[in-house]
This record gives C-alpha cells, sequence and structure tokens, in this order.
C-alpha cells in the first residue's frame, strides 16, 4: 500500500497575473473538461483511490452498518388547504418521495410519483395553489440543479404544463384568482440563454414565449429574483438575494389583478435596499407584513410593516435585536425557521450553537422560552390553526416532530425517527469552550462513548464548516452514529465563519479575516489533544464544500496536527475564482484576487493549490470530487490531487493522497447508493489512519 497515490502528470504550466504578481499553475492542463487525457487520468486516479479503499479493514463493516441505519427521513414541507394536507412521503421500494394528499379521515392518496420518469421533485419548490385544486413544482433529475416547472392538476392527477424552459428555482407565488402565477427565471450560473433571468407572469394555458417579465434581472452574478404574495393581503413583495452571502433586498407593490400591470409593478416602494441585509418574510397578520430583518441588527429581529404606511421610520420593532441570534431558513428557499398565526409569533433562536424557540404575541409580548429536550437543530417551524409543528433533528436522532400546544404551553412530541441500530443513551453529548488564537471564545460538541478514559489514544474524527454565514448546529449525520460505533470520539467545532453568533461572527471569518477560519480549527484539534481525547496520531479531520476547502488548507498549513483528512467537494484554487459565475458568486464570501492587493495577499496565502510543497510530515488525504459538480469544478481538485502527489515524492514523510470520483454527481447532493458508498469509503479511510 505504501505507493498508492504517487502520481505523475505531464507539466503545462500557465501563469495568471494580479496587481503585478504571477501566479503559476504548472498543472492547468488538469481543469480542460471533456479532454480525453484529462479524464484518462482521473479514471487511472479513482481506480488506484478504489483499490486502496478495497484494503481499509473496516470498509465492509461501515457499508452494512449504513444500509441498515441511513434511511432519509421524509422532507420537511406540507401545506394545508383546509383539511386537506399535502405532503412528500417516501416509500421503502422507491428511491425518491411521492407527492400525496391526506383528506380529514386521514385517508391519503398518491398525487404524483416521479420514480418512473427517473426524475425528483425537490421539496422545496412545491407550492400548491389557495383552494389546492393546482400544484406547481419543480421536477430534475437526481444530482442536476437544473429542472423544470411543472403543474399538476390535483382533480385529475396529471400534469397540465410543463415549461419548455430549465431553472435553478422557480420560487412559484400563486395569484388568489388562480389564473397564473409568479416565477423565477435563474440560469446563468450555468448555461448561457437568450432569455433574461428575473421575474415572470405566467397564465395557466399560454405559451411559456409569452410570458411577462416583471423584474429583469441579469446584473450581479449569484443573483436570483423572486416574488411572494402574503396570504389574506394584496401585496405583492419583488425580491432579490445573492445566494453565498445571503444579502437581498425587497420591493412592496399592490397586487392587483392578474396578469400584472407594468405601471403598478413601477410604484412599487423599497423595503429593503438590494443586498443591504439578510431579511425574510415571516407572515402577515393584522393588516401588517412580518419580517425577520438584520437591518441595524446584526444579530436579527423581528419588525412588522404597514402596507399602507411602509416608510422605515413607521416599522414596528415586534421582537427586538437581544443576545441570541434569530435563525435563518438553511438555504434560501428553505423552510421557515419562524411563524406567525393568531395564536402568536413562534420564533427560532441560534444559541451557542443550537436552536431553541421563544413564543411572543404577535404585538411581541414575550410568553415563553422552550427548549427541545435535546440539544437540537430545529429543521422548521410552522404555523396551524390553533397550534405550531416544529420539526427537529439532533446528532443521533434523524427526526422529531413536536406540537407546541400554546393552551399547554409546552412541545408535545408526534413522531420520532430513530436509527434502528442507534441507542443515544449509549453515547455522552458535551459542549465545551476553548480559546482561539486571538483569544476568541469557540464552542465545540463532542460525543463518544459513556466512561471515556481520556488517554490520548482514541481516534478522533473533527468536522467543521465556518463559512457562509451557517449555523452548523446538531444536525443527524450517519457517519458520526457510524464512527461512534467503531469506538471513536466525533467533535464539531463552531467555527468563525459561521452564522452561530450573528453576522459578526461571519465576518469575522471570511473575507480579509479567512485565516481566523483556520486558526480556529487547529486550535480546536489542539485542544482536543491537550485535554486527553486523542493525538496528533489520532486525530482524522473531515469537510464538505466549504469545509473541504478547510481541510486542505489543513494539510498546507498544519499537517502535524492531523493522521488523515477527507476534503468532499473542495474548493482548492482561489485564484481562479473568477473565471465562472459560479466562482463570482461566491466572491462576497472570499474575495476577488482582482478585488486589491491586501485581498490578493490574504487569498494567496491559503489557496490550497498555490501553497502545496514538500513537507517532512503528510497527512493521509481523500478528496472526493463530483465530476459533474459546477460548484466546485473537478478540474480544481485535479490539479491538487497531482501537485500534492509530486510534492510528497519529492518529501522525506510518506502518505496517501487519493482522488475519488462520484460519477454524474453534483454538488454533495447525491442519490441514497452513492451518498452510503462516499461515507462509508470515507469513514474506512480515516478509521484505517486514526486507530494505528
Amino acid at each position: 500500500m505504501s505507493a498508492v497515490g504517487r502520481g505523475s502528470s505531464p507539466l503545462t504550466c500557465e501563469s495568471r497575473t494580479f496587481h503585478g504578481v504571477a501566479v503559476a499553475n504548472p498543472h492547468a492542463w488538469l481543469s480542460a473538461a471533456g479532454d480525453p487525457k484529462v479524464e484518462q487520468w482521473a479514471a487511472a486516479q479513482d481506480q488506484t483511490a478504489g483499490d486502496f479503499l478495497m484494503q481499509c479493514d473496516e470498509l465492509e463493516r461501515a457499508s452494512v452498518f449504513l444500509e441498515r441505519n441511513h434511511r432519509p427521513v421524509d422532507p420537511v414541507w406540507h401545506t394545508y388547504r383546509g383539511h386537506r394536507c399535502f405532503t412528500l412521503v417516501g416509500q421503502a421500494d422507491v428511491t425518491h418521495p411521492l407527492l400525496c394528499e391526506r383528506n380529514h379521515a386521514g385517508v391519503q392518496r398518491v398525487l404524483l410519483d416521479p420514480n418512473p420518469a427517473g426524475l425528483a421533485i425537490d421539496p422545496y419548490q412545491v407550492r400548491v395553489s389557495p383552494s389546492g385544486r393546482y400544484v406547481a413544482l419543480q421536477l430534475t433529475r437526481p444530482g442536476e440543479v437544473l429542472g423544470t416547472l411543472q403543474v399538476l392538476d390535483t382533480t385529475t392527477e396529471e400534469i397540465i404544463e410543463r415549461s419548455d424552459f430549465t431553472t435553478v428555482m422557480p420560487l412559484v407565488a400563486w395569484h388568489p384568482n388562480e389564473q397564473g402565477y409568479y416565477y423565477s427565471l435563474c440560469r446563468r450560473l450555468f448555461e448561457e440563454h437568450s432569455v433574461r433571468d428575473g421575474v415572470y407572469w405566467h397564465t395557466i394555458g399560454t405559451a411559456w414565449s409569452d410570458d411577462l417579465c416583471v423584474q429583469d434581472y441579469q446584473d450581479g452574478p449569484g443573483h436570483i429574483a423572486f416574488a411572494l404574495i402574503p396570504d389574506g393581503t394584496d401585496a405583492l413583495l419583488l425580491g432579490a438575494q445573492q445566494f453565498s452571502s445571503g444579502l437581498s433586498g425587497m420591493r412592496l407593490c399592490r397586487l392587483g389583478d392578474a396578469p400584472p400591470q407594468a405601471s403598478r409593478i413601477g410604484r412599487a416602494v423599497v423595503l429593503f435596499e438590494e443586498l443591504e441585509s439578510s431579511n425574510h418574510f415571516v407572515g402577515a397578520a393584522g393588516g401588517l407584513l412580518y419580517f425577520h430583518t438584520c437591518v441595524a441588527a446584526p444579530s436579527g429581529r423581528i419588525v412588522a410593516i404597514d402596507p399602507r404606511s411602509a416608510a422605515r421610520s413607521r416599522w414596528r420593532v415586534i421582537v427586538p435585536e437581544n443576545e441570541r441570534v434569530v435563525a435563518q431558513p438553511d438555504r434560501f428557499g428553505g423552510w421557515p425557521k419562524s411563524a406567525l398565526s393568531a395564536q402568536g409569533l413562534l420564533v427560532t433562536y441560534v444559541q451557542d450553537a443550537h436552536d431553541t424557540l421563544a413564543h411572543f404575541t404577535v404585538e411581541g409580548t414575550h410568553v415563553r422560552d422552550l427548549e427541545p429536550p435535546t440539544l437540537s437543530t430545529i429543521d422548521g417551524v410552522f404555523a396551524h390553526d390553533r397550534d405550531f409543528r416544529v420539526f427537529t433533528q439532533s446528532f443521533l436522532v434523524p427526526r422529531a416532530v413536536y406540537e407546541y400546544r400554546v393552551a399547554a404551553g409546552a412541545l408535545h412530541e408526534l413522531k420520532r425517527v430513530a436509527m434502528p441500530e442507534v441507542n443515544p443513551a449509549d453515547y455522552a453529548l458535551r459542549q465545551v469552550f476553548f480559546d482561539a488564537r486571538d483569544g476568541a471564545r469557540i464552542p465545540m460538541y463532542l460525543l463518544h462513548c459513556a466512561g471515556l478514559r481520556r488517554d490520548g489514544s482514541h481516534p478522533t474524527l473533527l468536522y467543521g464548516y465556518g463559512g457562509f454565514s451557517q449555523s452548523i448546529t446538531p444536525e443527524h449525520s450517519p457517519e458520526i452514529a457510524l464512527w461512534l460505533s467503531l469506538g471513536g470520539v466525533y467533535a464539531l467545532a463552531n467555527i468563525r465563519g459561521g452564522g452561530e453568533y450573528g453576522e459578526r461572527w461571519h465576518a469575522a471569518g471570511s473575507r480579509l479575516k479567512k485565516q481566523n477560519t483556520f486558526d480556529d480549527f487547529y486550535a480546536a484539534a489542539e485542544y482536543l489533544i491537550a485535554s486527553g481525547y486523542t493525538s496528533a496520531e489520532h486525530l482524522a479531520a473531515r469537510g464538505i464544500s466549504n469545509g473541504g476547502l478547510l481541510t486542505a488548507v489543513c494539510a498546507n498549513q498544519r499537517p502535524e496536527l492531523f493522521a488523515a483528512l477527507v476534503s468532499e467537494a473542495p474548493l482548492v484554487d482561489l485564484m481562479s475564482l473568477m473565471d465562472t459565475a459560479i466562482g463570482q458568486a461566491l466572491a462576497a464570501e472570499y474575495g476577488s484576487p482582482a478585488e486589491s492587493p491586501a485581498m490578493l495577499e490574504v487569498m494567496h496565502s491559503y489557496s490550497p493549490l498555490q501553497n502545496v510543497r514538500p513537507l517532512p510530515r503528510n497527512p493521509a488525504h481523500l478528496l472526493v470530487v463530483a465530476d459533474q459538480d459546477h460548484s466546485a469544478r473537478p478540474g480544481q481538485a485535479y490539479q491538487y490531487v497531482a501537485a500534492r502527489q509530486e510534492a510528497i515524492a519529492r518529501s522525506s514523510g510518506y502518505s496517501p493522497v487519493l482522488l475519488r470520483l462520484v460519477r454524474g454527481g453534483g454538488h454533495t447532493e447525491w442519490p441514497l447508493a452513492k451518498t452510503r458508498r462516499v461515507l462509508a469509503e470515507e469513514i474506512a479511510f480515516l478509521w484505517h489512519f486514526a486507530s494505528t
């Protein structure tokens, strides 16, 4: 096994210059997508990695564990129309959930099964019309980002419309009269098209080419325009959001009849300036529109706006900013974290990297705080007639559903989905805090078997993300239970760059301050070693996407801390960030090397590809790359692997650097069988080196 991962590749040096500084790239030829030589090289690397992984002792055990315990839960999405409940329901014999309707008697019927066509329903893009007659939804092929917009007639169970275009997310907003709807067209991140991106109006039964562009949005990479129609109002909200930063703007105009009139749209009132802050619509009550906004409140607050008098000076602060952070949806278009009804306002907060709830009246009077029974992530909060439904997950519990009965004042568990062979009571969960290099106080979760002896011998898996203002709260991931079942310790470090403590926490780990993210992670590793949980010989680290960048940086900056690393779907060449539309969209998070000499210096100092060099000690490193990933282009990882392998060949200490491919896969969201294979291989790889 000692020769595995030693690679050779022809050198075709290319160079680019920023602010008079030349940045060489001797492996540029590996970025040529579709080049037979590149595909042959990648296939050979994948074969070598597969052969190595087959020799890892725990691979079969890991595969069996995931087969038995990794079972996807039904999506959170559900919508009520009177006594009818629309849901997405998984079945044991199909790959993707079905669209179903359940009546007041509990009888369920299937409205649409996408599986025979090899498609999947995007759970974030299902919109039921006000009467429940129509359902607009997006169908995609597994692993693909773009999909088609389709409309189902629930009375006939037939698709009555199918778009002749694809889009990232349609974000449909039904007009109350159900003659048509607004939808978002966003494609320029992935393909060129003659029709400009923006918000369009479509009348049912008419040609798509006749659709009216209500809000054109072609400028600014990574932006999507969208429409919202608050229930029970005559308001139309038109907004635009940047994918990478989450910053948005929003305008208010009168809905009126359909189709919309250009003059009415032109008289829209600006509620939030474009990219002013993070803003999310919560709901409508008493003629007021409620928003979660970070305007003048980096940790978030809830305000109410009267559509008839929307000037900022007339806003009503319902829930003022406080020491806790108001939680945002996990993704753009995601499920709400706060909900509004006649029973009041139920708000999700992030407090020390876990989610809590607070109940307020619609006027803002605090009623009570609520805590799920265990440290959890709240996936969604939904208002019903007399109560609220709360969907949660935690490290070892895939799903728990609670009813918050306002009169009773407590959460009542309705449903719990367990892992068949995992008993959470067998493991201890604790949260610790450690000091970063600059003195910042960083939280970290630890899971391990009860009664663990701190003798420095335990294989420990450290996970981190630290980016895009994402709060990494206690989330279920089957590989955590797998690692614990092998006898390991699992650690989650809530490093800066995330959103655990609001925008200040995010800003402290992004752009010119990105090095803080990496230093926080090293401090977490040092804490685990100093506290006797593990040693450098037994410490492994794993990261995904932005976290894949993190672990790739670890290999260059602090290799002596780790026995093994996994970088899944990593971004490893920051110098080429502006080469693609998606890369340009990420500049809000990382910066651009062309932006300024100072930004170039910072980005070049940590960009993994540009910092590969021979080292006396190298952790084993597995990079998992999807060959159809538009967000983290595989060519970047190819170049990095080639550079690392050549550097190791000139080093005194050898460890393998392996490239594993996910064929036909997009950015991390893969079909179940591929996900199980990847997780089994990653854990078997890490355990192989951390346990010896």
